[in-house]
């Protein structure tokens, strides 16, 4: 069974694809062994992944399907909104028994759910600008 790691991040754009290789026991870049593969090009790596889920396994059922291997392991890591929309267009027909999808332990927190937390650290992170800004201020007078 071949396996494809996807890690993608929403908040760059930027998609990593790993193939996992057997006798090494660990993940390498697609780009290591299909060089000129449809994986390595931009517009599959820079892209918003939930618009570009049916293309995305596509592909990689184009490339890395073989019937005699079984099923393409899919791990993905990024957000479950994401993973949702891929388990979602993996159960196509055109995927059916061909891809398995799993969530990998690493989960990207979504930004809606972190937002007030960051809106935090931002407002004591200006405070501290503004209450140097003025000591500068006082000191310079």
């Amino acid at each position: 069974m071949t396996k494809i790691k996807i890690n993608s991040n929403p908040y760059k754009q930027e998609i990593k694809y790993e193939t996992y290789k057997e006798n090494s026991q660990e993940w390498v870049d697609v780009g290591l062994y299909s060089p000129n593969g449809k994986l390595r090009e931009e517009n599959i790596r820079k892209c918003f992944l939930p618009f570009n889920a049916k293309e995305i396994l596509e592909v990689i059922l184009g490339e890395y399907y073989l019937e005699t291997k079984g099923a393409v392991e899919i791990v993905f890591e990024g957000t479950k909104e994401e993973y949702n929309e891929l388990a979602r267009v993996a159960q196509e027909t055109i995927f059916e028994g061909k891809i398995i999808i799993s969530r990998s332990n690493q989960v990207l927190d979504n930004a809606k759910f972190i937002l007030s937390d960051t809106k935090e650290v931002f407002l004591n992170y200006m405070k501290i600008c503004w209450k140097k800004s003025y000591i500068m201020m006082k000191m310079t007078v």
